[in-house]
């Protein structure tokens, strides 16, 4: 049987005797060996139904803050959820307001678009090139160079093909901090001989512009290539 929960015990009694906190924490004792009046009870069982209303007026309230499983509408944070209404915040809104899955879509779209842009390489006709959004710089030419900007750690390479003048090589660029590796390998005369078949040559002398003192009689090396790695 279904209980009604707004019924309570006692409630129409003409007198009751109400319980001091201290005789309520100590039970029926307290009388003693006096029988308790049926006042006491009345008050008893009254006390105990209203508080069992209201746990139950309580879980009422609760039931409220959630949605059956079948039908029902979402109502407060619920209706972030499916069916959400949210309103969609602007595109540069920095609020502190939750966002729904439009406005997150719109912004993922957005930075990819701006970030595919910013990945474009400007180039020119002389062979410099440059990729803004991630630093990197270059000239893709016979003597040529790529600065890989500050994401690895501005790192830069240099190659080149030339003919020794006073045992001197002057890079196409200069250092910054420290030329780290500087290499040439002699190409016999012919441009068409590979590198891979050539003699290398040590060098005495690195620095920031330019490498020099080119060990094993440079004046018969004639045109080398050159590769030379730097910060």
């Amino acid at each position: 049987m279904e209980q009604d929960y707004d019924k309570i015990f006692a409630s129409n009694a003409s007198s009751f005797q109400e319980w001091e906190d201290e005789n309520y924490l100590k039970g029926w004792g307290f009388l003693g060996q006096t029988p308790p009046p049926y006042q006491l009870f009345d008050s008893l069982f009254k006390r105990l139904d209203l508080k069992t209303k209201e746990l139950y007026d309580e879980q009422k309230k609760s039931d409220k803050k959630y949605v059956p499983l079948t039908g029902g509408t979402m109502t407060g944070l619920l209706k972030l959820f499916t069916g959400s209404t949210v309103p969609t915040p602007a595109e540069q809104d920095n609020s502190k307001q939750i966002t729904n899955t439009e406005w997150v879509q719109t912004w993922v779209k957005s930075f990819v678009s701006k970030l595919n842009e910013n990945l474009e390489v400007e180039t020119q006709e002389d062979g410099h090139f440059s990729c803004p959004a991630l630093g990197i710089t270059g000239l893709m030419a016979q003597n040529g160079y790529i600065c890989l900007g500050k994401l690895f750690g501005n790192l830069i390479l240099q190659w080149g093909y030339c003919e020794i003048v006073d045992s001197v090589v002057y890079l196409p660029i200069q250092y910054t901090i420290k030329n780290l590796l500087s290499i040439i390998s002699d190409t016999f005369g012919d441009i068409s001989n590979s590198v891979m078949g050539s003699r290398p040559y040590g060098l005495q002398q690195i620095q920031v512009s330019q490498f020099s003192n080119i060990s094993g009689n440079p004046e018969t090396i004639g045109y080398f290539y050159f590769l030379s790695i730097g910060i």
